[in-house]
């Protein structure tokens, strides 16, 4: 019963640890996709706050600062029209930028001087609904709430965070770069407004596929495990059928060792006689090249080849005179009554024939059931 609880706990310990090896595994994939997600998002924003720097500059670095005010005051000139397509040009051809525009920043407002928005199939393609600016140079726009903290900044000619915003224009990431004419003041900023529309699709499809090859891990693993569980359980059984087997073999052998002592204990005169026997049998074995398991059947035969005289009476293994026929008869029947003994062993046949016929001779000339030859020695 014991053993039946200790084979059970043994299994319900193997199968605790795979659960929890299971668990384990959904935990760290689990995590690796939200952080996998995390860096994907990281990653993705600083590619576009990179575009959207590097745009946003090479704007102001085509714009001829000095003319702004004279373009604000007088209107529209050839000048002002390369720089129009110029930075039309920027707009377009700028990953993932969807408006670009050039304010004066005024306490009245947003002073438009340029205002571009990228092509109509990208506008589409970037925003749902997309709004087509209508602002023409000289307008007047209000501030948005989402830049009130910033104004005496902008008013001052700084330099500002790139701002993220969610309105009617879409999701955009917005850039304001400082214009400097050539005596250093700055006379207006370039603002760039880039997409974030995709942004979460690209993450959906990623996470898609983490997630995909996270499971087709996890299904490997877990079926990996089970097989693990499985192959545990066989190794534990054979262990315990070893274990068992061993056991068998020293109460075997304890068993054997005793019957023997017993046996040889009541004949004073053949005290010890079995364990030499079975000494110089299992030599003689080995010496011929028997392999260990015959070795060792012989040992065993040779060290309980004389339990029939359990049947003898002590006075006639103990006397010291001449037997009587008779008694020399009895004396003669103790390799069958041994034998009949061992026949009960019917996992080890061989120990009942070791037992019955170890008096018998190759010429015949002790033997009762007169086997000669190969006869004999099989």
């Amino acid at each position: 019963m014991n053993m039946k609880s200790e084979k059970k706990n043994h299994r319900t310990r193997h199968f605790g640890m795979m659960l929890v090896m299971v668990f384990l595994l959904i935990v760290a994939f689990s995590a690796s996709i939200i952080v996998s997600s995390y860096l994907f998002n990281k990653a993705t924003r600083e590619y576009r706050e990179e575009i959207i720097n590097k745009s946003a500059r090479l704007a102001a670095d085509m714009i001829d600062a000095d003319r702004i005010n004279q373009w604000l005051e007088t209107g529209v000139d050839e000048e002002y029209m390369k720089t129009a397509n110029t930075l039309q040009s920027i707009c377009d051809n700028t990953p993932y930028v969807q408006y670009l525009y050039v304010y004066q920043i005024r306490q009245d407002g947003c002073h438009v001087i340029f205002d571009f928005e990228t092509t109509e199939t990208d506008l589409k393609k970037y925003d749902e609904l997309p709004e087509v600016s209508t602002d023409v140079i000289g307008d007047i726009i209000e501030f948005d709430e989402s830049f009130y903290d910033d104004i005496p900044t902008l008013l001052a000619g700084g330099q500002i965070d790139i701002k993220e915003s969610n309105d009617s224009f879409g999701w955009l990431l917005t850039k304001y770069e400082p214009v400097f004419d050539s005596t250093g003041n700055c006379v207006a900023y370039v603002g760039v407004d880039i997409s974030m529309i995709g942004v979460n699709d690209y993450n959906h499809t990623f996470l898609r596929y983490v997630a995909a090859i996270s499971a087709f891990f996890l299904v490997v693993l877990t079926i990996g495990g089970y097989q693990y569980y499985k192959h545990s359980q066989k190794v534990d059984e054979l262990e315990e059928s070893e274990r068992r087997r061993k056991q068998q073999h020293v109460l075997f052998e304890q068993t054997a060792d005793a019957l023997a002592g017993a046996i040889d204990a009541k004949d004073k005169y053949t005290n010890g006689h079995s364990r030499r026997v079975a000494e110089y049998s299992e030599k003689i074995a080995r010496a011929a090249g028997k392999t260990d398991e015959e070795c060792e059947k012989v040992y065993f035969a040779a060290l309980l080849h004389d339990v029939g005289k359990i049947g003898v009476p002590l006075e006639i293994l103990q006397k010291t005179s001449r037997l009587s026929d008779e008694e020399f008869k009895q004396i003669k029947e103790h390799p069958v009554v041994g034998g009949n003994i061992l026949s009960r062993i019917h996992e080890s046949p061989w120990l009942s024939i070791g037992a019955r016929y170890h008096h018998e001779k190759y010429d015949i000339s002790r033997s009762e059931e007169r086997r000669v030859g190969k006869e004999c020695r099989s």
